[in-house]
């Protein structure tokens, strides 16, 4: 997984127009965890690229034996989450929407906090059990 994320990394930091970083474990998870965790990620990154004008992004991945979590954070523009997240505008931002989606019915969450001028800070977190 951490090969894969690298490369991602790489290459939205070439097409983004910024720098990143990314610290991840270097063990294997199962497959259906890697999936999701690498899909959020890109997701975060598509959005960070599209939107957040940001000069820099930090991606983390880390376990705690149970969970895989992640942190993706940017000092972009940021944004009104509430405004983002109401379903009465989400044809704008259906890729929020299915991000979160997809980590609740794997059982998982997601906490995303920004502010217009604040940059944005994406958390998430997977259950490693398999089952």
């Amino acid at each position: 997984m951490a090969a894969a994320l690298r490369d991602l990394v790489e290459e939205v930091e070439r097409e983004g127009g910024f720098e990143a970083t990314l610290d991840a474990p270097a063990g294997r998870f199962p497959y259906t965890v890697e999936d999701l965790a690498f899909r959020t990620v890109k997701e975060a990154l598509s959005n960070t690229r599209k939107h957040a004008d940001a000069r820099h992004v930090a991606v983390q991945l880390w376990s705690d034996g149970d969970w895989l979590h992640g942190r993706l954070t940017d000092d972009g523009r940021g944004f009104d989450v509430d405004r983002a997240l109401d379903r009465r505008g989400m044809r704008l931002h259906l890729g929020l929407d299915a991000m979160r989606e997809r980590l609740r019915l794997a059982g998982g969450d997601v906490q995303i906090t920004s502010a217009p001028g604040e940059g944005t800070e994406l958390e998430f977190a997977i259950p490693i059990a398999e089952g």
